[in-house]
């Protein structure tokens, strides 16, 4: 009999974006264009409706919205309820969990189970730690703190109750060791379940040419571009961008940076050659225009953008942290990390005055991403992982 395994995650959920939902539309390109069918999903009911009343709120009602969903969602999940699920999980001989939360949800569930957990938790931080630091405001913080201060106990249960810990690479734990004291005691009891699996990605895809994204945001054909994709808070380093862009922008002339991402809850610079371009859904467009991208997480998992821009071959500016660091490893490639501002503005004004060496190094990083992290690599090693896993089993 076949061995079968469920991917715990909503299949109407999956979507090219980042953190979990964007690594599994990864994977689950590959099960589909391979037809393998021991892969399994879960499917829920979705509230078709109330989502669409929820994308018509401006942008303040959506946040107290959030911030009062994910109260109840906290106070639900820490009642001592049975957490069940109506999944007969004997089925499968190995389900792995993408969220600390999703796995204690069903704790309940899995108490006769006889196959093996996996647990991939893809916060570049505990997830516990994520909800307080940056899914809500100071003030709800400090007006529920009796009821945040102890999620910490479903990120605890939930890697102790995995028999299997997977990240993409050592470095990706750098912010659990940093953030949460109780991290290095937790990894020490359960040393043997950890295992280390490279993230990979569908290629980049461009829907305009470079000349016209110049076109749509005037943007001289002489200029050097400098990009950035993503959120607008401090964890992904956005601050910091700002200030190495008042620097760049005061010295140079010719300089414009191109900003993607919703513009909260962190404003963009006032300047002509700062142009945010909010949401959008062809980021990659922009980033194809540009020269260098800025990659300035604080604290950094394995960011997907990492491997979209580097399929995309051009250059990244990165700060040296977390998954960012696993990227010492490949000397010859157009990836360049920074320590702190300074140094971060010292680089990149060496790029932009290099930039002949630095589109050509740019380049090199297309034959990177085709040798180590393509969605192709990214299913054989992890197939290859499961049937290991499953023979342990056996």
């Amino acid at each position: 009999m076949e061995n079968k395994i469920l991917i715990y995650k909503d299949v109407n959920e999956i979507k090219p974006v980042g953190g979990p939902n964007g690594y599994i539309y990864n994977l689950k390109y590959e099960i589909d264009k391979q037809n393998i069918n021991k892969y399994e999903f879960i499917e829920k009911k979705s509230n078709h409706k109330y989502k669409k009343i929820y994308n018509k709120l401006p942008i303040q009602l959506k946040k107290l919205y959030r911030e009062n969903r994910i109260l109840k969602n906290s106070i639900k999940i820490l009642d001592n309820s049975e957490k069940t699920s109506n999944i007969d999980f004997n089925k499968y001989s190995i389900i792995h969990f993408h969220s600390t939360f999703d796995l204690y949800k069903v704790k309940d569930s899995l108490k006769g189970y006889n196959g093996k957990i996996l647990l991939t938790s893809h916060c570049p931080k505990p997830e516990h730690l994520e909800i307080i630091e940056d899914r809500i405001s100071k003030k709800s913080y400090n007006k529920n703190n009796n009821i945040y201060d102890n999620l910490y106990k479903i990120d605890e249960f939930s890697f102790f109750r995995a028999d299997y810990i997977i990240f993409p690479c050592k470095e990706a734990e750098e912010p659990y060791l940093n953030r949460w004291n109780k991290y290095e005691y937790i990894k020490n009891k359960n040393k043997d379940k950890y295992k280390y699996l490279l993230s990979g990605i569908i290629k980049a895809k461009v829907k305009k040419s470079k000349k016209e994204i110049l076109d749509i945001y005037k943007i001289p054909e002489n200029a050097k571009i400098i990009s950035y994709v993503g959120r607008h808070n401090e964890t992904k380093g956005y601050d910091i961008l700002k200030k190495i862009g008042e620097k760049i922008l005061d010295k140079y002339d010719n300089i414009y940076f191109l900003i993607a991402g919703e513009e909260s809850p962190i404003k963009g610079l006032e300047h002509e050659r700062w142009i945010e371009v909010g949401w959008t859904k062809d980021p990659h467009s922009i980033i194809n225009a540009s020269d260098i991208f800025v990659l300035p997480n604080k604290e950094t998992y394995f960011d997907l953008i990492m491997l979209e821009v580097i399929s995309l071959g051009k250059f990244i500016l990165a700060s040296n942290t977390g998954g960012n660091k696993h990227f010492k490893a490949y000397e010859e490639s157009g990836i360049l990390l920074y320590d702190g501002l300074g140094d971060a503005i010292e680089k990149l004004d060496n790029l932009i005055r290099d930039s002949e060496n630095t589109k050509e190094k740019g380049k090199i990083n297309s034959l990177l991403f085709e040798k180590n992290f393509s969605s192709k690599i990214f299913f054989q090693n992890y197939d290859k992982l499961i049937d290991e896993l499953i023979k342990d089993k056996e």
